[in-house]
């Protein structure tokens, strides 16, 4: 398990932009290695991938959501 406060930087491979709507996936992938006590547990350029979504408050109103999905090690 990886500490708490861990960065994992992700790059995106395709543009992320207000065009993209609830449900496009985006191609991302480690910018550096993710290592635990020296162990390489994922190289760099391990590919993961962002789904679009949403939230909605409580009046009502729609807000952009991006999570993180399909990243395994």
């Amino acid at each position: 398990m990886l500490p708490a406060g861990t960065a994992v930087v992700f790059v995106t491979d395709a543009t992320l932009d207000a065009g993209r709507r609830e449900g496009d996936v985006v191609s991302v992938h480690l910018r550096d290695a993710l290592t635990l006590d020296g162990t390489v547990l994922a190289p760099a350029g391990t590919k993961a991938y962002l789904v679009v979504g949403g939230t909605s408050t409580p009046d009502g109103k729609r807000v952009p959501a991006i999570s993180l999905d399909r990243f395994s090690i």
